[in-house]
């Protein structure tokens, strides 16, 4: 498979606390990479990977070599896997890794900025987030390798679900996130 979602962000995810089966929606800018390449960059600012954002940037400055009018996309499955990465950070420390309320200035953030300092995390959580949100996407984990974390595998994602348990069961939500998936 592969088709890029290209908007992965805490709306476009169900959760079921029950179950803690996750669903990802809103496929409107997914792409299937084996027929076509994305055309545009897409996605929620602050969810946005760097590979994305870059060309955005060179536009802007006035740096943009490619057709007048028209900015190359660098998207890929890994601009997912970033994606994932900061709605995990966001999960863990109830705040996103680059943040500004301009948008310009997020992108900035996001290229040029180091990962916020992970100590309050445990090291596989640390370890696991490095690897997601990697800068450089060819260094970036693939979603095989992240799914086949010792972190994943040996059931460590408990301490996830609790929290999101824990946040429903105080009637508020640590995110903007996740819409229950129990009437789907």
């Amino acid at each position: 498979m592969n088709v890029m979602h290209g908007d992965i962000k805490p709306d476009n995810i169900l959760y079921d606390p029950r179950t803690g089966q996750v669903k990802l929606l809103d496929f409107g800018l997914s792409k299937d990479l084996s027929v076509d390449k994305p055309s545009r960059p897409t996605g929620s600012p602050c969810f946005c990977a760097p590979e994305v954002i870059r060309p955005l940037l060179l536009s802007e400055d006035g740096l943009q070599t490619s057709t007048p009018g028209m900015i190359e996309c660098e998207s890929t499955l890994k601009s997912d896997i970033w994606s994932c990465g900061v709605v995990l950070y966001q999960l863990f420390t109830g705040k996103l890794p680059f943040y500004d309320s301009d948008k310009s200035a997020c992108f900035r953030l996001i290229v040029s900025s180091d990962l916020p300092n992970l100590k309050k995390l445990s090291k596989d959580e640390a370890d696991f987030l490095r690897r997601a949100l990697e800068k450089d996407p060819e260094q970036r984990a693939t979603a095989s390798e992240l799914g086949s974390d010792e972190w994943l595998v040996n059931g460590r994602l408990w301490r996830i679900q609790n929290r999101i348990r824990r946040s429903f069961d105080l009637g508020k939500s640590l995110l903007p996130f996740p819409v229950l998936c129990s009437n789907f």
